[in-house]
């Protein structure tokens, strides 16, 4: 199973214990969180996952990304050539896949070509999610700013697949009204692999948790697989100098006789 869950949790010290619920909720693989509000590349650690983190620049607790890991995944860091408050891995779960986790303050001025550059830096396929601040209809917003058309510019630039259903990630409390600042995008060959939900509870943040779920069936047989590290190295070596001989390559089929 590889759940992801994607959150703009507003200050990850205050929400940390409905974090902590989230994941034992819904047991996922990956957890991207915005708006940390964490100094320097502080990171606050999650028992049983591994953490990557970037702040905002500036002394100031304000923005930043942390993307955590279950530890029971295989992964590795991309190190991203970018100014923009951005993290990404490669795992490997039931297939491998690269995760980044994004968060665009309102306030940032950012053009296409910042968007662009992050893109090609991730080996697909990918999944991107975040906090963009970009609004648009297309997924669900009532709404369309500049930063939205950009967004729809990479989609259809890049041919990329979002999974976002329509359904409003933030709530704006004084006014009581609701939009749809964070985005799910990924390469169309995992469109089909998850199903997008928010969870019913903003759980202390403005935002609501984001459940990107695989819509592969549990009781699907995991794929079999070789442990390496029991193997007997040695008796393998001398087992094949002794049956793999010339004889073998002048037989009737020695296609079949070497399998």
């Amino acid at each position: 199973m590889t759940n992801i869950i994607q959150w703009n949790v507003r200050g990850l010290r205050a929400n940390f214990e409905e974090l902590r619920l989230l994941c034992n909720q819904y047991n996922p693989q990956i957890v991207a969180v915005q708006e940390c509000q964490l100094r320097k590349d502080k990171i606050i650690n999650l028992t049983g996952f591994s953490g990557l983190t970037k702040s905002s620049p500036g002394d100031n607790a304000t923005g930043g990304v942390t993307l955590y890991v279950n530890k029971s995944v295989l992964f590795s860091e991309i190190k991203l050539d970018t100014d923009l408050q951005a993290v990404a891995v490669r795992v490997s779960a039931k297939k491998t896949l690269t995760v980044c986790n994004v968060y665009l303050p309102p306030s940032l001025d950012i053009n296409f070509s910042d968007l662009e550059h992050l893109i090609q830096q991730l080996p697909a396929p990918f999944v991107l999610v975040g906090d963009l601040n970009a609004h648009s209809p297309l997924w669900g917003d009532v709404r369309q700013d500049s930063r939205g058309q950009m967004v729809e510019k990479l989609l259809n630039d890049y041919s990329l697949c979002l999974l976002n259903t329509g359904e409003p990630t933030y709530r704006h409390h004084s006014h009581n009204s609701f939009s749809v600042p964070d985005v799910s995008i990924c390469d169309p060959s995992l469109t089909l692999e998850f199903d997008w939900l928010t969870h019913k509870d903003l759980c202390g943040s403005d935002h609501f948790p984001i459940i990107l779920k695989t819509s592969l069936r549990a009781d699907e047989p995991a794929a079999e697989h070789w442990k390496f590290d029991r193997a007997d190295w040695m008796s393998f070596r001398t087992l094949c100098m002794s049956r793999l001989s010339d004889e073998l390559a002048l037989s009737e089929d020695p296609v079949a006789r070497f399998t």
